[in-house]
């Protein structure tokens, strides 16, 4: 019989081999699933990045210097361009205080 775990966010029972490794963790695996974990990691991305644009679409209303990306995000989005100048002015019409 294979070992199995209950991933805690989705709820559903699955084997072992899907959920990832973690050393302290008694039974050596982390609790939510590998596809749960993904998901979520990308919630909070898309999150962060919506929260930049407005930031700097409040900053662009409001004649301010544009901020880079800070923290964890800017090591974590190497590669990637930073928006563009008709998508930020959309979020500070939208957010013109």
């Amino acid at each position: 019989m294979a070992v199995s775990l209950r991933c805690t966010q989705c709820r559903a029972v699955k084997q072992l081999d899907l959920f990832p490794l973690d050393k302290r963790r008694k039974n050596g695996h982390q609790q939510p699933c590998r596809q749960c974990q993904y998901q979520a990691t990308r919630r909070w991305k898309a999150r962060v990045d919506y929260k930049r644009l407005r930031r700097n679409a409040r900053r662009i209303s409001k004649g301010w210097r544009i901020q880079k990306a800070r923290g964890s995000c800017a090591r974590g989005s190497t590669g990637t361009k930073p928006p563009s100048a008709p998508r930020l002015m959309h979020f500070a019409s939208k957010f013109a205080w």
